[in-house]
């Protein structure tokens, strides 16, 4: 059992199944490519990151390649909803609303996308086991760890 712990539990929880899936033995190559594109982190600098993320959810950036229709299609769907929620919030003449892409990791951004859609932590979770086929043997609960200051 994996225990999730933190103060952000979505990011948290896609770092624990990150860590997860790289025990996986994979069953096939386009499981091997999905995961490899949601393991991505794109670029450090602030234009290529950006650039790249436009062609990730454009479906055109060669972290496609070897990614079938059918994964294809769920994990695009994910991305470009977390991506309509970041235009959303978006403020054309407010440059501290902009959402900076870089070094972000796509399952993260899958993963969050998937919560948002799903409204639950939990189906975001059980769908990530799906796409990176951890056993469903495996079971993932979800912790929150506060810490209380005294006066």
């Amino acid at each position: 059992m994996a225990s999730l712990l933190g103060n952000n539990a979505s990011s948290q929880s896609t770092l624990q199944l990150l860590m997860l899936i790289n025990a996986v033995v994979w069953q096939n190559m386009s499981t091997e490519a999905a995961v490899k594109l949601l393991k991505y982190r794109l670029p450090k600098d602030e234009a290529a990151a950006a650039d790249q993320w436009k062609e990730v959810i454009a479906g055109t950036d060669p972290l496609w390649h070897g990614v079938t229709a059918d994964f294809r299609g769920i994990i695009l769907g994910f991305l470009r909803h977390f991506d309509s929620r970041i235009q959303a919030a978006t403020k054309p003449d407010d440059p501290s609303s902009h959402f900076r892409f870089q070094g972000g990791n796509l399952g993260n951004f899958f993963f969050s996308g998937a919560r948002m859609f799903c409204g639950k932590l939990q189906a975001a979770v059980t769908l990530w086991k799906l796409i990176s086929t951890i056993p469903n043997l495996t079971e993932v609960s979800m912790s929150v760890f506060l810490k209380q200051q005294s006066c």
